[in-house]
């Protein structure tokens, strides 16, 4: 009768350590994948934030008549005062929305402003990648031409 010997064989200690590399290669792919995902939602998060505070200036300054006309040149608008100072900028070629000097938000996918003159409407839609942005506010100048 053989006498069996104490501790692992060799092959034991092979499969016991692949089997522990394995699950320590899963364990860190999970994690790492979780900190991507959690970097991703904070990116949307941030950008969901900006553009509600830009809307809702926006509608500030319809609702208040601040804004005089929109001066569109193909993809590009401005909106201005009734100071003719520029309230908001919409650039197409790098998609930045600037208040004044100050980049308001970068990469946007489109942006689009308009009014209805029949109902007095401002409307303003600001697209990302992931979603698109819109209000429509009543203006009570009604003078936006």
């Amino acid at each position: 009768m053989k006498k069996s010997s104490p501790g692992f064989t060799l092959i034991e200690l092979i499969v016991a350590l692949a089997a522990s590399a394995i699950i320590f290669a899963a364990a860190l792919t999970f994690l790492l994948l979780g900190t991507r995902m959690e970097k991703h939602s904070f990116s949307i998060a941030d950008n969901q934030q900006t553009v509600r505070i830009v809307l809702a200036t926006a509608e500030k300054m319809a609702m208040n008549g601040n804004i005089s006309r929109i001066e569109q040149v193909g993809e590009n608008w401005v909106l201005y005062s009734d100071e003719n100072r520029p309230l908001l900028q919409y650039l197409s070629a790098d998609g930045t929305l600037l208040a004044g000097d100050n980049i308001l938000m970068s990469n946007l996918h489109s942006a689009t402003t308009g009014f209805d003159a029949a109902n007095n409407l401002f409307t303003l839609t600001l697209a990302t990648e992931y979603d698109t942005y819109s209000t429509t506010v009543y203006c009570r100048n009604g003078e936006i031409y």
